[in-house]
């Protein structure tokens, strides 16, 4: 796989990420340190800057998680700088020419997240795609067998692997959103229970200053109260923790949905029980 980035002070670079097999095939001769990330370098950007640029395409690389727990600076890599010129096939489906002596990262059995996710997309983002027609699969096969005669191969469609990543994103969703229900379900309970219960305890107080005129706002102050201080120490933790904008944002909305929704059965539960104290006459 390989991409192409414009960068300042080194023009368009186009980086190549290859697995030992491939690159047995250059003519490198290479002893790659196991305990550090090695990029191959075409000896012309030989310079200061190199290491800071190598260095910030593996941060690239990291999961947001690993990003939070190191620094470019601190990032174990070994450049080893090549003289030979080389020229290889072009990954990139946006440019269709050869590319030339590129910066070469090397991967290792364990998969950074970007080269994980990457390769896991192969399917798409292969530009080798083969018309479907039964001349192309009868080829195919003709060329697969010839090594094994017991192999079969099916090709796929682009239809057929994007409908399959469309579904994986809508089960995700799916997911996603029965559990914010359940979380909705037991906060909107757990309120309702810390409602009645404040009700029943204070029963005789708080009709009595709804009857001197006050605000329903100002007659639950303290179960608001302790709803807000859960929610803010919630949110603390989140910053704490260094969450995403979103999702601070998000957090802060639902926060605000929570509120309103409590407001809302706090007057929901009191007008209905005044009703009945009155028809009972307890008032």
């Amino acid at each position: 796989m390989n991409k192409t980035y414009g960068i300042s002070g080194f023009g368009q670079i186009d980086v190549l990420y290859v697995n030992q097999n491939y690159l047995k095939t250059l003519p490198i001769n290479l002893k790659s340190p196991s305990h550090k990330k090695v990029f191959l370098v075409p000896v012309q950007y030989k310079n200061k800057a190199i290491e800071k640029l190598v260095k910030q395409l593996y941060f690239s690389q990291l999961s947001y998680e690993e990003q939070q727990k190191t620094t470019v600076e601190h990032l174990p890599i070994a450049i080893s700088y090549y003289q030979n010129t080389i020229k290889t096939f072009n990954y990139n489906d946006t440019k269709a020419e050869m590319i030339s002596n590129p910066i070469i990262g090397i991967l290792s059995n364990k998969l950074l997240f970007e080269e994980a996710a990457y390769l896991s997309n192969t399917g798409l983002s292969n530009p080798l795609k083969i018309p479907r027609t039964h001349h192309s699969q009868k080829v195919a096969n003709q060329i697969f067998t010839k090594y094994d005669p017991e192999t079969t191969i099916k090709l796929s469609t682009l239809h057929d692997i994007q409908q399959n990543m469309l579904d994986s994103l809508i089960s995700g969703r799916n997911n996603f959103l029965f559990l914010v229900g359940i979380l909705v379900f037991l906060n909107s309970v757990i309120s309702y229970f810390l409602i009645v219960a404040l009700f029943l305890t204070r029963k005789q107080e708080l009709l009595t200053m709804k009857f001197l005129g006050w605000r329903l706002i100002n007659r639950y102050l303290f179960l608001l109260s302790i709803v807000a201080s859960i929610q803010i120490v919630a949110f603390i933790c989140l910053f704490i923790a260094k969450a995403q904008l979103s999702v601070l944002l998000l957090y802060c909305f639902y926060i605000t949905i929570d509120l309103f929704l409590i407001i809302l059965m706090v007057y929901s539960y009191e007008s209905k029980n005044l009703v009945l104290l009155l028809k009972k006459g307890e008032l």
